[in-house]
Parts: structure tokens; sequence; C-alpha cells
């Protein structure tokens, strides 16, 4: 989601910098941080793709498989130490993940997921 109050104060002020303007973007104290200025920022909506190898009983076929992780008790939380554990032996996650931008974010969907800009950061 986009705001429109980019006002420079605090934040963007760097303490190895000068204190009347901005250090990415240089524009003073008190006015607008540039359009281009990396302290702009706004929320989208992405799609995480991530292949990981897992264990399933031996006589679950694809629909079990999916039934398991998409509509059983099982919770999706779960995966977070499978990721840990690829981390630890890939270095990182990269070669396995894919993102996608799906959209815009929504306010609805920054409530939904507890990520939003703070007022602090303009």
């Amino acid at each position: 989601m986009k705001r429109d109050n980019w006002k420079v104060e605090e934040y963007g002020i760097q303490p190895t910098g000068s204190s009347d303007h901005c250090f990415y973007c240089g524009a003073k104290r008190g006015g607008t941080h540039k359009k281009d200025c990396v302290v702009r920022k706004r929320t989208i909506v992405m799609e995480m793709k991530v292949e990981i190898v897992i264990e399933v009983p031996e006589d679950w076929n694809e629909g079990m498989c999916n039934f398991h992780k998409n509509e059983s008790s099982w919770c999706a939380s779960n995966i977070l130490s499978t990721l840990e554990r690829m981390k630890d032996k890939m270095g990182c996650l990269c070669e396995a993940t894919e993102f996608k931008y799906i959209r815009e974010a929504t306010e609805e969907d920054e409530d939904k997921h507890g990520i939003h800009i703070s007022e602090e950061e303009s």
C-alpha cells in the first residue's frame, strides 16, 4: 500500500551525514523525500514458492500428500524447522525459492499479515 506522507524527519537522517537533509536523497529536513528515495516504501503481495524434500508415508498418493498439507489439521508453521535445516545445509534458500509479484497490498492485507509501513519511518 502506498503512502503520501514522506516528510524528511529523523528517519533517513544518518548520524554520519548531515543532520539537516536525508542521507539517501538529499531532501532537506521538513521537506519531502524525493520519489526515488529508498526511504519511500510501499507494501505488495507476493507469492513464495519453495521446493522442499520431506518424508511421507509410503502408501500416500499425490492426493493424500496434498490433502495432508492443505486441508488436514497439519499447521504450515511446522515447515519452519524444515526450512531451517535446508538453510543450514545449503547456506541459503535462494536455490530452492522463487518469488512472484501478485499485486499492490491493501489495508486489509496489511492488517491480516501484520505488516505496516511505520509512520515513524517517514
